[in-house]
C-alpha cells in the first residue's frame, strides 16, 4: 500500500496549530477552558507578543502567561453572538505578532510589531471557534497551541 495521501487536492488544514519555539515552560488553559471558547483576550506587546490572557465564557480568565511586568496593552471582550474564527500570527522562536479574526468579520491586532518569523494562520474548523489555548511562555511568549471548540 502506498503510504502517502490519497488525495492531492490543496486546501485548508484543520485541528491543532502552533506557531513559535521551544523557549519557556510549558502551559495550558485546559482547566479554565473546560470546553468553553475564546470570549477575551488581554495581550502585553511590543516587538513582541510578551503575555497572553484568555477569557473562557462563563469560566472566566485563565492564568496570565509570560511576561508579568507592566500592565495591559490591549483588552478586548466579545460580545455573546461574537467569537474568533481565525487567528493570523508571525513567529519564529518566539511569537512574533497576533491578529484575531471573529465571525463578524472584525479584526482586533496586529499585537506585536515584530517582523521576523514566518507568517501563517490558524482557522478554527467549520462551524467551530476558538478553543483552549496551550503553549510555552517565558520572558514572552515562546508558542502558543490553537484549537477549536464548539458545535458543529
Amino acid at each position: 500500500r502506498d503510504p502517502g495521501p490519497s488525495s492531492s487536492v490543496a486546501g485548508p488544514i484543520y485541528g491543532s496549530q502552533l506557531v513559535g519555539g521551544d523557549g519557556g515552560g510549558a502551559w495550558s488553559d485546559g482547566n479554565t477552558c473546560n470546553g468553553q471558547h475564546v470570549t477575551g483576550f488581554r495581550l502585553k506587546w511590543g516587538d513582541q507578543v510578551g503575555a497572553v490572557q484568555f477569557q473562557y465564557g462563563a469560566n472566566g480568565w485563565a492564568t496570565m502567561q509570560g511576561n508579568h511586568d507592566k500592565g495591559w496593552r490591549s483588552e478586548v471582550i466579545l460580545p455573546g453572538d461574537e467569537y474568533i474564527t481565525r487567528v493570523e500570527y508571525r513567529g519564529g522562536n518566539v511569537v512574533d505578532s497576533l491578529t484575531f479574526i471573529s465571525n463578524k468579520g472584525r479584526r482586533f491586532g496586529p499585537y506585536g510589531t515584530g517582523g521576523g518569523g514566518g507568517a501563517g494562520s490558524y482557522q478554527a474548523s467549520p462551524g467551530q471557534m476558538l478553543g483552549c489555548v496551550s503553549g510555552r511562555a517565558g520572558k514572552q511568549i515562546d508558542k502558543l497551541i490553537f484549537s477549536s471548540t464548539g458545535p458543529r
